[in-house]
């Protein structure tokens, strides 16, 4: 198995998808309800640790795949900087997924679990747009 050394702009992509689903509070469920989630901003502080810490188990398992003598060095990743987020949920849902794969058994600060639990909540969300899904009558 191979593992991919993603670029900054994929996480503050995911970052920029975190914060403006309606105006950041859509996947506060997934972090349980943090305190202040519910206020302008809220979120904020617990998307952009998440995405640092899926950018850190990243590098590590990189590091620990490849270990080459020449770690890659860890900094945080520079928010300021403006990107598009991606352009719909099902390239989140991609990237969130190609990540899960690439950081294997990589686990900072509990973010392997609330990916899996974000993936799952993104994948519900792109289902329950189906019109299939919207006509459903199993009940």
């Amino acid at each position: 198995m191979s593992t991919i050394l993603y670029g900054d702009e994929k996480f503050l992509k995911i970052y920029e998808n975190l914060s403006i689903a309606r105006n950041g509070q859509q996947y506060a469920h997934v972090f349980g309800y943090p305190e202040g989630w519910n206020q302008p901003g809220g979120m904020d502080q617990y998307y952009k640790g998440f995405v640092d810490n899926l950018r850190v188990a990243n590098i590590r398992a990189y590091n620990t795949r490849y270990e080459d003598g020449d770690e890659l060095e860890i900094s945080l990743l520079d928010f300021s900087r403006g990107v598009m987020p991606y352009s719909s949920d099902i390239h989140l849902y991609q990237a969130l997924q190609s990540i899960r794969y690439n950081i294997d058994r990589e686990d900072v600060n509990n973010c392997a679990e609330i990916l899996d639990n974000l993936i799952d909540d993104v994948a519900y969300s792109i289902i329950s747009k189906l019109p299939e899904y919207e006509e459903a009558n199993v009940w």
